[in-house]
């Protein structure tokens, strides 16, 4: 049997799992029961598993022929989101959600699993070389779980590496895995206005940080507008905003905290230093002062150009050359840059929307479900490309 008639003769099992896995969420750095499932199933399938950090997951295909190593990554956590798709199958933990398709990543790599260890266990040169299977936790939260595998030198030998996000903007059967630029770069800051509190009557009397702070959030859109390149895609969102204490004091401090998206790297410094001057300034015409602090750098993902063909050849012999389309650069992060850091790679979107089911809500929404058809594309899609990559000996 070929890789998509083992993937479709497991698919059964692949549905399963994925539902466990859904109906079981794990915060990121809390996938202890998700690490030890994932860990039984390999060593039942006699694939070689060790843990990495807390609750990260390593598997080791050694095909015993001398040859290249390629990584293969899925990623395990959930999302602090209550549930609202009312499936059987739906969380059983309050709060707390797979909304963004890591079940179905975790599921669809370990029937990969299986798979490669069928092909090898029936036929000793179905590839050369060795897979390392990553089951990586704390994706959904900073500064994320692929920086514990890189520390723990998980890379140190690998030459490629491969991974797939689900995308409900996408039709089932559908995959992209276009070269170059795929998910953003990302940068948070933390704006801390002080002024001089006092009565809502006496503004006069007073130095209002809300007012200063409203400024701010007007003024860091300039940065786009009027100091970046015009054709660098860059998004500065400030999302949080607190200030004040009554409706008829003047607020003495504010705290204002904004992500900051972009795909070129090389725009990082003067995000960074013009957020804190527009910031400060501002704050200044006000008499205020703030305090800003810009952090959290994560690289944007950028798929390396052969291993995209290659990839594009791999998915075209899986779905057809008609369902492997374009899609745009996703605006949202993914610590998947961190491998990408190392080695070259390749990240691919596989389409999940059926929207004759409902099924076409965005991620980290709590109606977020797939058409499970997908995960006989995603674990086919992660085995063929290993075997496609290592090549035969």
């Amino acid at each position: 049997m070929n890789i998509r008639d083992l993937a479709r003769s497991f698919h059964e099992e692949g549905v399963a799992y994925r539902r466990m896995i859904h109906k079981h969420p794990e915060l990121s750095g809390q996938e202890y029961a998700t690490a030890e499932f994932v860990e039984d199933q390999l060593s039942e399938w006699g694939i070689a598993n060790f843990r990495v950090g807390d609750t990260g997951v390593v598997g080791i295909i050694d095909s015993g022929i001398p040859g290249k190593t390629v990584a293969l990554r899925a990623d395990m956590d959930a999302l602090p989101i209550n549930e609202e798709t009312g499936v059987e199958y739906a969380s059983v933990v309050p709060g707390v959600m797979h909304a963004c398709g890591h079940d179905c990543h975790t599921s669809g790599l370990m029937i990969a699993a299986k798979i490669l260890s069928t092909l090898h266990k029936t036929d000793g040169k179905a590839f050369a070389g060795k897979i390392k299977l990553i089951f990586q936790a704390s994706e959904e939260k900073a500064p994320g779980g692929a920086g514990i595998m890189v520390r723990n030198g998980i890379m140190d030998d690998v030459d490629g590496i491969f991974g797939l996000h689900v995308m409900p903007n996408m039709d089932v059967g559908t995959i992209s895995v276009d070269p170059g630029p795929r998910m953003a770069a990302s940068l948070r800051a933390h704006i801390h206005v002080k002024g001089k509190g006092g009565h809502g009557g006496a503004p006069h009397e007073t130095i209002d940080a809300i007012v200063a702070g409203s400024a701010i959030v007007m003024n860091l859109q300039t940065l786009v507008s009027r100091e970046l390149p015009v054709f660098e895609p860059v998004a500065v969102t400030v999302g949080l905003f607190h200030g004040g204490e009554a409706h008829n004091v003047v607020a003495q401090d504010a705290h204002l905290a904004a992500t900051i998206k972009f795909f070129n790297s090389e725009l990082r410094d003067r995000i960074s230093e013009g957020i804190t001057r527009v910031a400060k300034k501002t704050a200044e015409t006000f008499r205020a002062s703030c305090e800003v602090s810009v952090e959290g750098y994560g690289p944007p993902v950028v798929n390396s150009f052969p291993l995209s063909e290659r990839a594009k050849k791999t998915a075209e012999s899986l779905v057809g050359r008609d369902a492997v389309v374009h899609f745009p650069p996703w605006s949202a992060s993914e610590d998947f840059s961190s491998y990408l850091e190392r080695v070259p790679g390749v990240f691919a979107f596989i389409g999940t929307r059926n929207s004759s089911a409902g099924l076409d809500y965005p991620v980290h929404h709590g109606k977020f479900n797939v058409d499970e058809r997908v995960l006989e594309i995603a674990s086919s899609f992660y085995a063929q490309f290993a075997v496609d990559f290592l090549g035969t000996p």
